[in-house]
């Protein structure tokens, strides 16, 4: 009998042991740090090159996926998706720029939730922009901006992804 008890105890330890890795291997499975773009300035030159990046940008209001940082633009039409909470929207629409590397706009235009906006929940959204690279500008930014009906700058929040033009 306390043999039995001594196994069925080893037996639980086990399956506690073995129900603990298993969760902290799925932790650090889906766990992500989130990379933020790299700059770097190249020894022969003042211009400033962009690495790109495979995963979206992510902040706790919105999720772009499209453009990634460091990816390549030309001059025509951008498209823009990802996903953003309901509040980063009004009228199922948010502003978006595209900005040069001085930070002036060049372009702008909306994106467009692609479901029900009126939620506190994450709401996909596509939008195009075209737009035509400035003269002698290699690098820029896509500036998703949420829209703020109020004014109040104090609510204003954007998300620059910083891009490259060819």
């Amino acid at each position: 009998m306390i043999n039995n008890m001594k196994f069925a105890k080893r037996k639980l330890i086990g399956v506690i042991c073995i129900l603990l890795l298993v969760v902290i291997c799925f932790y650090f499975l889906f766990t992500t740090t989130k990379k933020s773009p790299t700059q770097v300035t190249t020894p022969t030159s003042n211009q400033t090159q962009i690495e790109s990046q495979t995963s979206p940008v992510s902040t706790n209001e919105i999720s772009i996926y499209e453009p990634l940082p460091g990816d390549v633009l030309s001059s025509g039409v951008v498209e823009l998706s990802g996903q953003a909470k309901g509040n980063w929207y009004f009228e199922a629409t948010a502003p978006v720029e595209i900005e040069d590397s001085n930070k002036n706009i060049i372009a702008s235009g909306n994106i467009i939730a692609q479901g029900d906006w009126t939620t506190n929940n994450f709401v996909p959204f596509k939008g195009e922009i075209s737009f035509t690279i400035p003269a002698g500008m290699k690098n820029g930014f896509v500036v998703f901006k949420n829209d703020n009906p109020s004014g109040d700058s104090s609510k204003a929040k954007e998300v620059s992804v910083p891009v490259v033009f060819q």
